[in-house]
């Protein structure tokens, strides 16, 4: 008997998975088992509602598989942008299921992923904040009530690429201050810049990539004032949605959450929230969510 535990415990050691969480900019890719983590991979974001199939295949060919150097993952568990549509959802497992034949696939939403890493199996209204946004309730099982961000063309109130935009139309209609507009043109190429964003592959990202100069110079009043009506308006749009009691704890989830949380905090004390919670990447935390459950269920 003793010897067959030891047997199954060798295995169970061995199992490999392969957890990831993909936005539209970066996609974190995590190879684990019972001891930790093996290897951490960041390639560009996928979204297969954004992107082609033979582009997705790239990344995951020439900067995945290649640095995995022959490992092959008995799981995979993916947590995707793009992913909370059946269309997405098939799309990635057909792409997955072509070049890890071996391996047990499962696709769903970065916002269910986002929900696990970080309420597990409790509940809250879990929000992601980073080049888009969205939020929803997450009951510990499933994600009883959904509030779409709709991209940045008709919401996304609040993310990165939202600030971003504030930010060039301030910039086009002259409404920075003079010496933060030329600090603008000093760090970014703003020469046809309302061209550059209609004509790019990417517009949210392009846009995202102004909140990197929002975060360094948010002591700038202007700069303050932005980001607070950014964040005010993210509130409203995807929190207090929900007419959820003051003690419901919230989850933001982003690098724009992350980084903006000192006002966001402000907000939700403003609306008697008093348990709110930041995470920078989700990755390690959904990690452990399917290590403990894939471990616990072999025991």
């Amino acid at each position: 008997m003793r010897l067959l535990r030891h047997l199954e415990d060798t295995i169970s050691e061995k199992r490999m998975f392969l957890v990831v969480d993909s936005g539209s900019t970066k996609t974190d890719w995590c190879l684990v088992n019972q001891n930790g983590i093996i290897q951490s991979i960041q390639t560009e974001g996928i979204n297969p509602l954004l992107m082609s199939p033979d582009s997705i295949t790239d990344i995951i060919v020439k900067d995945v598989i290649s640095r995995l150097k022959g490992i092959a993952p008995d799981h995979i568990r993916y947590y995707g942008a793009g992913c909370g549509t059946q269309s997405g959802r098939k799309t990635m497992k057909q792409i997955f299921n072509t070049h890890f034949t071996e391996s047990n696939v499962t696709v769903e939403s970065d916002m269910l992923g986002a929900c696990r890493a970080m309420f597990n199996h409790n509940s809250g209204i879990c929000a992601i904040l980073g080049t888009g946004t969205g939020s929803c309730y997450y009951d510990g099982r499933t994600m009883t009530e959904f509030c779409p961000g709709l991209g940045y063309a008709l919401g996304d109130e609040g993310s990165g690429a939202y600030l971003g935009k504030q930010l060039v139309v301030a910039f086009e209609r002259n409404l920075l201050p003079a010496k933060l507009r030329e600090k603008l043109a000093k760090s970014c190429d703003m020469s046809d810049i309302v061209a550059g964003i209609y004509e790019a592959e990417y517009p949210s990202k392009t846009l995202a990539d102004f909140s990197l100069f929002i975060a360094e110079n948010r002591a700038d009043p202007f700069i303050n004032q932005l980001v607070t009506n950014a964040m005010e308006l993210f509130f409203e749009r995807f929190i207090t949605i929900y007419s959820k009691p003051a003690s419901t704890k919230i989850g933001i989830i982003g690098s724009i959450g992350y980084h903006f949380s000192s006002v966001i905090k402000a907000q939700a004390i403003d609306k008697g929230f008093n348990e709110i919670y930041f995470l920078k990447s989700p990755v390690e935390n959904l990690a452990n969510y399917h290590l403990n459950a894939g471990f616990k269920s072999r025991r």
